[in-house]
């Protein structure tokens, strides 16, 4: 069996764009993968609260810092940690709880009004559009439509966002984030992802099905 042309696929726009500038031509295309959904568009709650992951392993990947940071600047709003137990903070904060790794992330979205995602590189962020799929407002590394893009490490924007989006919450301005929930649930559909991949494999393109 002899090879005679190689095709690349690529789960996001970013990743593309930097293949492309090592001389890699990627398509774009997900891996259809479970993604939690919810059952019923949960109203935001009652409480302003900020959910993000931050494994133990390699935290600051995961922008441990800015969260702590963010944490330390905003003592009134509440910040959850899943996927680790915070063995990296040495000064522990009372608005920043850690609760772990955990199997199922549905009751925690529901009780968050923002996800922040933000890492030093990433493919397509599930914590992200799962995010979006519950209607939360989402921070994110990279840019999706119907979030806001934080750049890693500037900090000083995270805290202005989030202070933003407390105030808006706790004057009533802040509601569901109908559109991004739209935007994903479309954009994400594993059936039309499958037909895509199918296709891609067949064909060599992922053009005969359109998001």
């Amino acid at each position: 069996i002899y090879m005679h042309k190689s095709l690349h696929l690529a789960d996001a726009q970013w990743l593309a764009d930097e293949l492309h500038g090592i001389g890699i031509g990627a398509s774009v295309q997900r891996l259809p993968g479970v993604l939690k959904r919810p059952d019923t568009m949960h109203p935001l709650p009652e409480t302003f609260r900020v959910l993000t992951y931050i494994p133990d392993g390699r935290h600051q990947f995961y922008g441990s810092a800015e969260i702590f940071e963010a944490a330390l600047e905003l003592p009134a709003i509440a910040f959850d940690v899943v996927g680790g137990n915070g063995t990296w903070n040495t000064h522990p904060l009372p608005n920043l709880v850690f609760h772990g790794w955990q199997n199922d992330l549905a009751s925690f979205y529901q009780k968050s009004s923002v996800v922040v995602r933000l890492v030093q590189h990433d493919g397509m962020g599930a914590t992200a559009v799962e995010a979006l799929l519950f209607g939360r407002h989402v921070l994110y590394t990279y840019p999706l439509p119907h979030t806001t893009c934080i750049a890693f490490g500037d900090t000083g924007r995270l805290v202005e966002t989030l202070r933003s989006l407390s105030d808006d919450f706790h004057r009533g301005a802040l509601s569901l984030n109908a559109a991004g929930h739209h935007w994903a649930a479309t954009t994400f559909d594993a059936s039309i992802e499958g037909r895509r991949l199918v296709d891609f494999v067949l064909n060599g393109t992922t053009e005969s099905v359109s998001l």
